[in-house]
């Protein structure tokens, strides 16, 4: 329909990241390891899949870097929905020891096997956290099992914008400057400039 409107490409939302790839033609290379991705681009017959979620989540480590560089640096990305395996994958091409975390457990062990991470049910992120340098939170609510962890020897970045779980917590990045920093290669890729 989009397609049929004159639109050169969308952007693309949660819960429809992975479902998008059946229209796409052109998978980069990061969409391709993700079969997620969050920017189409149209031309011709031709659609052309981005992730700039995973461009945000790089930029964000890139200028708000946690940890020192002479330990192993561990990350923790609960949720592996589009914008949580944008996330994971981001860590461990930053050179991040990443677990994935997610309530079901063969959707965590799938993806975790396919980039180099390792995976986690919900009930062991409490443990897991308390050695995270890094935690990307890529769930739509708070989850029981953090409630009472104490996140602020990590850098926590939170996808969720509308409504924020962690708002306040110590070294946080909510999910307002996610979408600012995915949406500045969006346009890029939009209008070229």
């Amino acid at each position: 329909k989009v397609r049929d409107g004159g639109y050169s490409g969308i952007n693309v939302t949660a819960p429809f990241k992975e479902s998008v790839m059946q229209y796409v033609t052109r998978p980069d290379s990061v969409t391709t390891r993700l079969h997620a991705a969050n920017t189409l681009i149209f031309n011709g017959t031709e659609v052309y899949s981005y992730s700039t979620d995973y461009l945000a989540v790089k930029e964000i480590l890139r200028t708000a870097r946690s940890g020192s560089c002479n330990i192993i640096k561990n990350g923790l990305v609960i949720g592996v929905g589009g914008a949580g395996k944008a996330a994971a994958l981001a860590l461990v091409d930053a050179g991040y020891k990443t677990i994935i975390a997610n309530r079901t457990l063969d959707k965590a062990k799938e993806f975790a096997a396919k980039i180099g991470a390792e995976f986690a049910g919900l009930n062991d992120v409490a443990d897991i956290v308390k050695n995270a340098a890094v935690v990307v939170y890529a769930l739509p609510l708070k989850i029981e099992e953090l409630k009472e962890s104490d996140l602020s020897g990590a850098l926590l970045i939170e996808a969720n914008y509308k409504n924020p779980s962690f708002l306040g917590a110590p070294n946080y990045v909510g999910g307002l400057e996610w979408l600012v920093n995915q949406a500045i290669p969006g346009f890029e890729l939009f209008t070229g400039q």
